[in-house]
């Protein structure tokens, strides 16, 4: 009666662990286990969490993944959402930490984060060797945020380096050890030794940000997670349609500065583009799937070039593993030759090496970077279909999103007429004369009567200048 009051609890524990996490809806998760034929994985529905747990033999080592995937695969190409950031803590390597029992590895982990001014975990999990510390987040982090999570991994592991932290284990399709199953090289059974996985404490996603980087990285983070725009200046470049190498030294970038002699972490805003572009084509696959025949070589390339500019995935063959399942995506049908890719991957290559590409003196990353009104003229992106992205949109969709936002700002501020607004927002030319004669020390009369407008519109041009 007793062991099956254990082995209930066990099974319970289990659960509960998992379900903290994996809380998708209409997402899939996936299981790794090792046996005597060597390691196998599988891919179920999260509504099926709970029956396929309750079947895990506990001898078996198993690791299950801490994300959400749209399809039956976790590769990266398949993301969905993640809802916590994790750490694998090896401290067995750690002379110190392995002399200690794992409960007390836990207090001195506690101690740390304390010290550390960082929110004490939400589930500390002994992993037969180590520990497995986790954050639950009350938000599930979605594609386009998928860089500030990445930048926040990098930063907690880098904070906890001394406590023999696994740089290798931070990527967001990575697997950890399932509760309430053997650890075979220790003999360990992996269990919760802190939180209640039932109840447990959520953080929000924003203010652990500010925790991990700095104010100015999330501004910059933040900012494009809602709207990347194009870089102001580009060049053409005549290879088989493909267009446009922005200029790399005018671009401002983010960083999120790692301690301890690690080399800092950083992402340009081309990288921040390439995010955004990457999801939004990934978007309208699933908004038209399947695929035309026409377009489905052009969907392939250049959601692969996205993927590959945010270096994600950096070997050749995962990438290629990546290209696979996209093409599953794109068309089940298509009878794809992966020789075409040969030219994108090697330059993929190239980019995660860090090398560039000299142009008139000017160094520009391997990969390519069109504009918006590009991708939108080559994949005949409707209006409707635009506003359901989050980056590519037309010049004319992108003003007319502005003006609606401005305008519904500035009506909270003040009330003035439909056409006033228009007219102040939308003449760019007439707003740079007015704010450049005002910077000269021009009165609104003298600015008003100089330009032939009236001292209205000349006023209302200049309340827009906070924006």
């Amino acid at each position: 009666m007793k062991e099956e009051r254990q082995e209930a609890n066990a099974v319970f524990e289990r659960l509960s662990e998992a379900q903290s996490y994996q809380i998708g809806s209409k997402a899939y998760f996936s299981l790794l286990w090792r046996d005597q034929g060597g390691y196998c994985q599988m891919s179920y529905p999260v509504r099926q969490l709970s029956e396929v747990l309750m079947t895990i033999e506990e001898w078996l080592d198993t690791w299950i993944s801490q994300a959400c995937f749209t399809r039956g695969s976790r590769l990266l190409v398949n993301f969905k959402s993640i809802s916590l950031f994790f750490l694998d803590l090896d401290t067995y390597k750690n002379e110190y930490l392995a002399s200690l029992s794992p409960s007390e590895q836990v207090c001195h982990l506690l101690g740390f984060c304390q010290a550390e001014g960082l929110a004490q975990p939400s589930t500390v999990v002994f992993s037969g060797r180590g520990l497995q510390v986790k954050w639950l987040l009350e938000q599930e982090v979605e594609g386009h945020q998928l860089l500030r999570w990445r930048a926040c991994q990098h930063a907690l592991a880098t904070k906890f380096k001394a406590m023999e932290a696994d740089f290798g284990a931070l990527d967001p399709s990575r697997v950890l050890r399932l509760v309430g199953t053997k650890h075979s090289k220790s003999g360990e059974i992996v269990r919760v030794l802190y939180g209640d996985p039932s109840a447990s404490v959520r953080y929000d996603f924003g203010e652990l940000s500010e925790q991990l980087l700095s104010r100015k990285a999330i501004e910059e983070l933040e900012r494009d997670e809602e709207a990347p725009k194009s870089p102001a200046k580009t060049r053409r470049r005549s290879t088989e349609g493909k267009e446009t190498k922005p200029r790399t030294e005018k671009l401002s970038k983010v960083s999120t500065e790692l301690s301890d002699g690690l080399a800092h972490h950083e992402y340009t805003r081309e990288t921040l583009i390439a995010n955004a572009r990457f999801w939004d084509l990934r978007k309208l696959i699933e908004l038209r799937s399947p695929i035309e025949e026409g377009q489905r070589m052009f969907f392939l390339f250049w959601t692969l070039n996205f993927f590959c500019f945010i270096r994600i995935v950096t070997k050749s063959e995962d990438l290629m593993a990546e290209a696979r399942e996209l093409v599953q995506i794109i068309d089940p049908t298509w009878d794809f030759g992966e020789q075409h890719l040969s030219t994108l991957l090697q330059k993929s290559i190239d980019h995660c090496a860090g090398k560039t590409v000299l142009y008139q003196g000017l160094s520009y990353p391997p990969l390519y970077t069109p504009t918006n009104d590009y991708l939108v003229k080559l994949f005949s992106i409707t209006e409707a279909e635009q506003l359901q992205l989050t980056s590519i949109r037309s010049t004319e969709v992108a003003h007319k999103l502005r003006l609606a936002s401005y305008e519904k700002i500035n009506r909270r501020r003040r009330p003035i007429s439909r056409q006033d607004y228009v007219a102040s927002v939308a003449n760019d030319d007439l707003r740079a004369k007015v704010f450049e004669l005002r910077s000269k020390g021009a009165s609104k009369k003298a600015i008003a009567k100089q330009l032939g407008v009236s001292s209205k519109h000349v006023r209302n041009i200049l309340s827009d200048y906070i924006f």
